[in-house]
């Protein structure tokens, strides 16, 4: 094992860059979005291959110039997978983010909508399993020529049914480790989606060797969930290790930071730079909150979230949210 070659994937949803062909020639701009963002510091310090799917019509046109397989973009390699525009509607608009995402934020609102219908099997069966099964084709025939010890880093909420269908094809060849960048809740609330779903979902995730979370709390409700799901799952010691079906997977909080060196690199840039006298200049002197962000000492910088999390931010897109804000505004008119 000593010396031995350790090759790193990461899968995702998006990708690390945005894709277009101009003028017959090929252009990738950095995404963004804080699994990108954080993810991008790895490429910095290992050589990574980061296979995604192709999403926006910039990146079919680049894909169809550049052909399948893998490419070099900048300090990683790149391979972009382009699913059928059926499959992935279904996988992404009607179970990742309407169904998923708001089932772990507990913002469902189940008793006016309900939320699993014929419909939603459908998309469950030819959306989210066929994408899912996709991803994990093109991880292995990626890695077919590999020696050494390979490490697949599956991100996020998109690809729970991903470790299963990897494993079925390369067996322990890898090594799994899933990283969930948003809450995990408690077993009661994953109760909204029928049992063979739950089961199907978890039994997948439990194909990894290792699932990551943000926080401890997500961790435990992991456990809880595994064990109200399934009733041959046994938590063993040490904590936080699941025994099931006769594998042994790790689950483990470890929070996901921002890239604090390149933020620190754009403060100083010329494009945030002017941004944050513009700000100064437009409030300077004005009652507002943004006027006393703008007379501050403080180095701004702004950053673009991915769009679901714009979207669904509960901060941002909720009653409670803005009820928060106005109360902090009256608290505080200055």
């Amino acid at each position: 094992m000593e010396n031995q070659t350790v090759h790193i994937l990461v899968v995702s949803n998006r990708g690390p860059f945005s894709f277009s062909v101009r003028d017959g020639e090929p252009h990738a701009v950095r995404g963004s979005g804080g699994l990108v963002t954080a993810l991008s510091a790895v490429a910095r310090q290992h050589e990574i291959l980061w296979i995604s799917c192709a999403l926006s019509k910039g990146d079919r046109e680049w894909l169809h110039l550049m052909g399948e397989g893998i490419h070099q973009v900048g300090e990683m390699s790149i391979r972009l997978v382009q699913p059928d525009a059926a499959q992935y509607h279904a996988y992404y608009n009607v179970i990742s983010n309407p169904l998923l995402w708001f089932v772990q934020h507990q913002l469902h609102d189940t008793p006016r909508h309900h939320i699993i219908d014929e419909n939603t099997w459908k998309a469950w069966s030819n959306g989210y399993t066929a994408i899912n099964r996709q991803l994990a084709q093109a991880v292995a025939e990626s890695i077919q020529q590999l020696e050494g010890r390979i490490l697949v880093l599956v991100q996020d909420y998109h690809l729970y049914l991903f470790p299963r269908f990897l494993r079925e094809l390369v067996g322990d060849r890898v090594i799994i480790q899933s990283f969930l960048h948003i809450p995990w809740p408690s077993a009661d609330a994953w109760r909204m989606l029928p049992l063979p779903m739950r089961r199907d979902l978890i039994t997948s995730m439990l194909h990894a060797d290792r699932v990551g979370f943000q926080t401890e709390r997500d961790t435990r409700r992991f456990l809880q969930t595994c064990v109200d799901v399934l009733p041959d799952v046994r938590v063993s010691k040490p904590w936080r290790r699941l025994a099931f079906r006769g594998r042994e997977v790790e689950a483990t909080p470890y929070p996901i930071s921002v890239d604090v060196e390149y933020l620190e690199q754009r403060l100083d840039s010329p494009e945030v730079q002017q941004q944050v006298a513009r700000l100064q200049n437009q409030y300077e002197g004005k009652n507002s909150f943004c006027a006393w962000i703008a007379s501050s000492q403080a180095k701004i910088s702004c950053a673009v979230s991915s769009p679901s999390a714009i979207c669904c931010s509960p901060i941002l897109n909720t009653a409670v949210g803005w009820t928060c804000w106005r109360c902090w505004c009256h608290r505080a008119p200055k």
